[in-house]
């Protein structure tokens, strides 16, 4: 003999039964779906790729980059230096400090800059990547646009960070 169901008899209340089978069934089918959900919410928002290419691992990253405001300017950055408009240098979220990377619009290939990242950022969730005001330009990024989108490649592949 099975049980599947349990009575519960409260006194001067209804007979109450529950079935624990479907009850396990409807719980087990929700965790699934939001395991799924999850997982392609997550690869929907992180565009993060690691692929095999001739050479070896190769980190990229696809989405929109901005620029510093000047109002930053001789500030300190995470990684103790000052910042200057005037540098090529980046704020990446997870790429560690003192990575070299090449950024790339990805509208029009050619145009690209090598930067180095020395602090942290951008928080909004639009951006990948805070870029001097001089690597912005290389790019192609100006004042009226605001942003634009890229493609970041790490050249210095000595580390990478996992999630």
């Amino acid at each position: 003999m099975v049980c599947t169901g349990v009575g519960i008899f409260l006194p001067g209340f209804l007979f109450f039964q529950i079935d624990l089978h479907s009850q396990l069934m409807k719980l087990f089918s929700t965790l699934i779906l939001l395991l799924l959900f999850r997982t392609i919410l997550a690869q929907t928002i992180d565009s993060t790729r690691i692929k095999n290419d001739s050479i070896g691992i190769k980190f990229y990253q696809e989405g929109q980059a901005s620029y510093y405001h000047s109002k930053f300017k001789g500030r300190k950055t995470a990684s103790g230096e000052r910042y200057h408009p005037d540098s090529l240098t980046a704020a990446h979220l997870k790429i560690p400090l003192g990575t070299f990377v090449k950024v790339i619009n990805a509208k029009n290939d050619s145009l690209f800059v090598i930067v180095k990242i020395n602090d942290r950022g951008p928080y909004s969730k639009k951006f990948i990547i805070d870029l001097s005001k001089s690597a912005a330009l290389k790019i192609g990024l100006t004042k009226s646009k605001g942003h634009i989108p890229v493609r970041i490649e790490i050249l210095n592949q000595n580390f990478i960070k996992k999630e």
